[in-house]
């Protein structure tokens, strides 16, 4: 490869890099004045980033990077979700009732990360269109047990292999080579969230 196409394909990768900062700083609110970084020059690190790795990638670069093609990503198959007619949140609690088992309200609203009054308005709209039922717990009176109906379980699942479905078309017109990298990248990436970014409840 000659020097002035190393040159390019060097631009490139640091234009990329920008782009994907500023529309981080976009997604998640931060400053618009947040300093430039000039084509030929790498990203300070500061101490809570931590050190380059000897490729010279930039973990905060990287993270920035992973960070807006997973909303990307995200927002591209929240588009089926709507086709489907389900919302992000009722699919997401639904998936935790049919993959976890029933279970409280509360517990439902931890797993969620919402408040509890929230959670509770929304298995309420969920129940009237019969995606959920709740009954009073076993053993305790006072606390109410939400469980996915069939008719919830049949909506998640569909509405999952639709996700899938456009993912897969999309990754079939991948090069061979370009697939095997994607796979263990994300083969990476699953034992990262397992070592590394697991926390305990």
């Amino acid at each position: 490869m000659g020097t002035k196409k190393k040159d390019k394909k060097h631009k490139r990768h640091h234009e990329q890099a920008e782009e994907a900062a500023q529309s981080w700083a976009q997604e998640e609110g931060a400053p618009e004045t947040a300093p430039r970084v000039a084509p030929d020059s790498k990203p300070p690190v500061t101490a809570a980033q931590g050190v380059s790795s000897a490729q010279g990638v930039n973990p905060a670069g990287l993270a920035m990077r992973l960070n807006s093609v997973s909303l990307r990503l995200l927002r591209r198959l929240h588009q089926e979700d709507g086709e489907s007619g389900m919302t992000g949140e009722r699919l997401s609690a639904l998936s935790v009732l049919v993959y976890g088992g029933p279970r409280t309200l509360g517990k439902l609203a931890e797993a969620e990360g919402v408040a509890p009054p929230t959670m509770t308005r929304l298995v309420a709209a969920m129940e009237r269109i019969g995606l959920v039922e709740r009954t009073r717990h076993e053993s305790d009176g006072r606390s109410i047990v939400v469980r996915a109906t069939p008719r919830g379980e049949e909506m998640l699942l569909n509405a999952r292999r639709q996700r899938i479905g456009v993912l897969s078309r999309a990754l079939a017109t991948l090069p061979d080579e370009d697939a095997a990298t994607l796979s263990s990248a994300t083969e990476i990436l699953e034992q990262l969230l397992e070592e590394r970014l697991t926390h305990d409840s």
